[in-house]
């Protein structure tokens, strides 16, 4: 393999651009879009130039550098279509973005925190892994699943 396939291969994406870590990435269908999640930001990064093209805010309170706050994303799903990101923060809010747009098109609070989101292939559901709460025996991880018509 030359050096010049191998430069191809790799995508390095300038991640100083999050303040954080990125705690999720997600490649959409049509290979040129990259979608990834940290702190309390999503951010849309072309892949053939390797620039960001949007960031995403939802809601979020001021942050003290170096702790975690109730706007942290906690994990981040992109729909099969490339269309919506979903994210789940620390604060129990799940916000729904347009990826074309930046806009942010839903939002909600769940009563549990969530450890993982995941769309179904065809899109029509959301799969939950949510974290039991604190103090409650046993503990347990729960899976739930959610229409994404009622996240739209």
């Amino acid at each position: 393999m030359t050096k010049q396939a191998v430069a191809h291969t790799w995508l390095k994406l300038d991640a100083d651009n999050h303040t954080d870590q990125v705690v999720s990435l997600a490649v959409c269908p049509d290979g040129r879009t990259v979608v990834s999640a940290g702190e309390c930001t999503v951010r849309v990064w072309d892949a053939a130039t390797r620039k960001p093209i949007r960031q995403m805010l939802g809601h979020t309170d001021p942050r003290i550098d170096g702790e975690f706050d109730e706007g942290t994303i906690a994990c981040m799903a992109l729909s099969p279509d490339g269309r919506w990101v979903v994210t789940s923060k620390l604060s129990q809010r799940i916000e729904v973005f347009d990826v074309e747009t930046g806009n942010l098109v839903a939002a909600f609070k769940h009563p549990d925190a969530l450890r993982s989101l995941a769309f179904s292939p065809d899109g029509r559901w959301l799969a939950l892994a949510v974290r039991s709460r604190l103090g409650v025996a046993p503990c347990r991880a729960r899976v739930q699943l959610l229409s994404t018509r009622a996240l739209i």
